[in-house]
């Protein structure tokens, strides 16, 4: 459970990282966004597949040099049913999301750019602790506006999640892999 919640975290803080990165300068969220940000991890040693989503971006725009993203864990799901909500409250309480409520990702916009799959490097910041982030993506202009989709990989325990992250002997592991995919409007 506590391997779940913090994977959930560290996913949507990837997501955050990577849609950082697909582009910068004079962009803000789209009206309309689909917005799509997973996370995924394992426990057990590999044989239990966590994965969750958080369904939006609540922050997504060009701040001084920087392009910020930020996404309210409040939201985060682990999906349907009994196990869903016992998830949710196990990483309500571990990832402290009173404390901690939202998760950042700023990148440099002058480092981002469209076409082609692109690598980049940011800050990301989840459970109140800032650390590097790298990260990949693919940016695609139309006219004025710019769909990215991107990925990258948190660490719990770099972020300040304690060990050992099991419960009921149930261990999490420590690297979560995030995706997201938005969009984004070019700003005059």
């Amino acid at each position: 459970m506590k391997i779940r919640s913090k994977v959930t975290i560290g996913l949507l803080s990837s997501a955050m990282c990577v849609a950082a990165l697909a582009h910068a300068a004079g962009y803000k969220k789209a009206e309309g966004s689909q917005d799509k940000i997973s996370f995924a991890t394992t426990a057990m040693k590999g044989t239990i597949d966590i994965k969750g989503t958080v369904p939006r971006l609540t922050v997504a725009q060009t701040e001084g040099e920087f392009l910020v993203l930020k996404t309210d864990l409040h939201m985060m799901s682990f999906g349907n049913g009994t196990m869903d909500k016992m998830r949710y409250n196990h990483a309500k309480k571990e990832l402290e999301f009173k404390k901690f409520p939202e998760v950042a990702l700023r990148v440099k916009a002058s480092e981002l750019s469209a076409g082609g799959k692109k690598s980049g490097k940011g800050q990301l910041t989840f459970h109140g602790v800032t650390k590097p982030v790298d990260f990949s993506y693919t940016a695609t202009e139309t006219g004025n506006k710019v769909k990215v989709d991107g990925n990258f990989t948190i660490s719990l325990k770099k972020h300040g999640i304690k060990e050992p992250i099991c419960k009921a002997e149930v261990c999490v592991a420590d690297a979560v892999a995030v995706s997201a995919s938005f969009t984004l409007d070019k700003q005059p």
